[in-house]
């Protein structure tokens, strides 16, 4: 498993891979996902926002996903080490439940 550790050693995320349509800039927008070997295409951007940290001016792309599992997903685009990374993935036996169904069907 590669995981990333920040400056002052705490782990922080899980890098995955990520195919994505790269227009203007890389990591503009995924198209798909693969966790643990398994490859997940991405329904929906549910939301996606840049986040700069202080005082190094870093700056990250964040998605939130809606994936083909039915599950959401939260993930990271790293410029700096040209990477995605997973910051949240559904609970373990969650995915494919989205939220306000109770899994009975229609």
């Amino acid at each position: 498993m590669n995981m990333v550790y920040s400056d002052r050693g705490r782990l922080m995320k899980k890098r995955i891979a990520v195919c994505c349509y790269a227009g203007y800039q890389a990591g503009e927008k995924p198209r798909s996902l693969v966790i643990d070997g398994r490859r997940l295409q991405v329904k929906a951007i549910l939301h996606q926002e840049r986040i700069e940290e202080l005082p190094s001016r870093k700056r990250r792309l964040v998605f939130d996903l809606l994936a083909s599992d039915g599950g959401r997903y939260r993930i990271l685009y790293d410029p700096a080490r040209a990477g995605w990374y997973l910051l949240s993935r559904p609970p373990k036996g969650e995915e494919g439940i989205t939220p306000g169904s109770d899994g009975d069907g229609p």
